[in-house]
């Protein structure tokens, strides 16, 4: 039994460790989770490629999706908004 001591010493301190270096991880997870079930306060700005200013500017509650083909679904205030564009999110 007191052999085992040791490995169960060193085994407690990688598992502190692995769980102290996850919890950055952890935290945007939630955030996201978050984000995903009730919505944050987010600006989203849409450029086209050849433009500096935003073509469209959605504040409010928002979630979005990204999709396989690049495109992203923006569900702005219960509204659902498909775009191909290229966007900024601020997230307040």
């Amino acid at each position: 039994m007191r052999k085992l001591y040791p490995f169960l010493i060193i085994f407690l301190i990688i598992i502190i460790l692995i769980l102290v270096s996850n919890f950055p991880i952890i935290k945007h997870k939630l955030r996201g989770l978050e984000a995903d079930i009730i919505g944050l306060n987010r600006i989203v700005y849409l450029y086209t490629p050849f433009s500096t200013k935003p073509v469209k500017v959605y504040k409010g509650d928002i979630r979005f999706e990204r999709r396989p083909d690049g495109s992203i679904s923006l569900i702005v205030n219960g509204k659902k908004v498909d775009t191909n564009l290229y966007y900024v999110i601020e997230e307040k």
